[in-house]
């Protein structure tokens, strides 16, 4: 590897996000001084062992923490050059954060080790949920260099995650002239055209979805699940609900099972339609015993205006713990049902509260009904849920969802009675930075109170810079 290339790549990785490398390190420094007792015992009775080979036993033990502890301890020295590119890959899981990619691959540049192709994708891969485009763009680039340098290097190798990226990003226009531009090549998949499809199923541009997906089936490659899934989606966004349900259909006769996401949508479809009796069908098929059949129930009991059976399914899904903590499905279910019923918040307190067993869980019922407002967007029914039970506050889901579904909110106001020991929890900090992170207001607001926290807690706590969750 050239020295020019291996610190032009040092500098990418280093500079995407300047201050993750340096917060990530005191985080796991004390896993660097514990490893310290890992080569004690090799050296009390026997000859000594390097730590590269160390750790090389470790990692084929399957023994990945282990290793990783080792890694810290001996990045900075001239040990680290001894491993070779799959023992930096092996240190990895594939759903590691990505500033621990970002670390592995820094110490491998400095360690004048080429950086592989498997490593370089999974920071493909996490700039492009994050819809990270620059950083994308320059991952992409080296990614494309190896191929020229190592025919043996699949041709494939990040330009989905790629196409994926721009698109998320809303650079469609971006996506389409690329994935053009390969197609002639014979270099694009059905994978790569799904990585457009997405982005035009969600904007509801139902003649460019289909453009494309005739195009990918043109050249020969066969629609997968995922194409189904976004054509489903696509009708969704359109309010074709009679659409959205025939995609399960037209996935069958193609020779493949609708996943169990594409038959909730054609549940709430079918809700829409007021076809409670299909909808009530298609749950029927599934195993009672998952908590999904049971939550999706309810969202029909709800709509269908059958309060009675929709509170007998919630027994049925609580069970005997009134602590469970409800998801926004079923939260909203109840919303709706209470909205309905002119507001009338006490009325699921109270068929809580005359069960003995339940006697414990008033506070968290209104914790699920205020829940179920956020979900609905309603400050207003959230406020009066919070004013029901004495020293309740606001929780990061309740204040994700407000900000999800409701226009014009105060964060600041928000946030009030959340605030332990006049600090704002840093979970909700990230929340706001993530869904404002284009309104310097906001973003001034949000660094004048990380100020009061100190950086080991910001790292204890994850606290996240750049505004990407």
């Amino acid at each position: 590897m050239s020295r020019g290339r291996s610190v032009n790549l040092m500098r990418i990785i280093a500079s995407l996000h300047p201050r993750s490398i340096p917060l990530l390190i005191p985080s796991i420094s004390k896993c660097s001084r514990a490893s310290s007792s890992l080569t004690a015992v090799h050296r009390a009775d026997a000859p000594a062992i390097s730590l590269s080979t160390l750790l090389k036993h470790h990692l084929i033990s399957g023994k990945r923490d282990i290793a990783f502890k080792l890694f810290l301890k001996m990045a900075d020295t001239d040990a680290i050059k001894e491993l070779d590119p799959h023992h930096f890959e092996a240190l990895l899981a594939k759903d590691d954060e990505t500033d621990k990619v970002k670390f592995i691959l820094q110490a491998m540049t400095k360690a004048g080790k080429m950086p592989t192709v498997k490593l370089l994708n999974m920071l493909m891969r996490d700039y492009s949920e994050a819809a990270n485009v620059d950083a994308a763009k320059e991952i992409h680039r080296e990614i494309e260099y190896l191929k020229n340098r190592d025919k043996s290097v699949p041709p494939l190798a990040g330009f989905d995650h790629f196409l994926a990226c721009l698109a998320r990003a809303n650079r469609i226009d971006e996506a389409i002239i690329l994935l053009r531009h390969r197609k002639y090549k014979h270099l694009v998949s059905m994978h790569s055209y799904n990585a457009v499809l997405l982005p035009l199923a969600r904007a509801g541009l139902k003649s460019d979805f289909f453009r494309f997906k005739s195009e990918g089936e043109a050249q020969g490659y066969v629609p997968t699940l995922s194409t189904y899934s976004y054509q489903q989606i696509l009708h969704w966004t359109l309010k074709e609900y009679d659409d959205t349900i025939a995609v399960l259909q037209t996935t069958k006769h193609a020779g493949l099972n609708p996943s169990q996401g594409m038959q909730q949508v054609a549940v709430l479809a079918h809700v829409e339609l007021n076809q409670f009796d299909e909808a009530k069908a298609i749950i029927s098929q599934w195993d009672q015993k998952w908590s999904g059949a049971q939550e999706n129930m309810l969202y029909v009991y709800s709509k269908a205006n059958e309060p009675e059976k929709a509170f007998e399914t919630l027994m049925q899904y609580v069970g005997r713990n009134p602590f469970r903590v409800i998801s926004a499905y079923v939260a909203k279910a109840l919303a709706t049902l209470l909205a309905s019923g002119g507001r009338n918040i006490p009325l699921f307190a109270e068929y809580v509260t005359n069960r003995p067993s339940f006697l414990k869980g008033e506070a968290r019922a209104y914790e699920n009904i205020r829940y179920g407002y956020a979900c609905l967007g309603d400050q207003e029914g959230v406020n009066t849920c919070l004013a029901q039970v004495d020293g309740s506050s606001l929780k990061k889901r309740d204040i994700t969802a407000l900000i999800d579904n409701c226009n014009n909110v105060d964060c600041q106001s928000l946030v009030e009675s959340t605030r332990q020991d006049g600090k704002v929890k840093v979970s909700i900090l990230n929340v706001i930075m993530s869904r404002f992170k284009g309104d310097d207001k906001v973003r001034a607001w949000v660094n004048n109170e990380v100020a009061k926290w100190n950086k080991n807690d910001l790292v204890k706590y994850k606290f996240n810079w750049e505004g990407d969750t």
